[in-house]
């Protein structure tokens, strides 16, 4: 579940970060565009939602510094 970090929980959560760059290419392979140095570009201008890519990972950022959950590298 993609839950941004204004999102309630409660309990032991797992937080899985992965490395923007498989992100944006992960990305560009979901909506079915080729992936090219120019396409990664454009695609950090305008990333989900015709949003940059910085803002949307600033959506998560908190859960990064929240000592009760755990987060891990994939």
């Amino acid at each position: 579940m993609h839950c941004t970090s204004n999102y309630h929980v409660s309990g032991p959560h797992i937080f899985i970060k992965r490395d923007p760059r498989n992100m944006v290419v992960s990305w560009l392979r979901w909506t079915g565009r080729h992936v090219t140095p120019i396409t990664f570009i454009e695609a950090l201008s305008k990333f989900y939602n015709g949003q940059p890519f910085v803002h949307e990972l600033r959506q998560y950022e908190a859960w990064l510094a929240d000592p009760t959950i755990l987060t891990v590298s994939y």
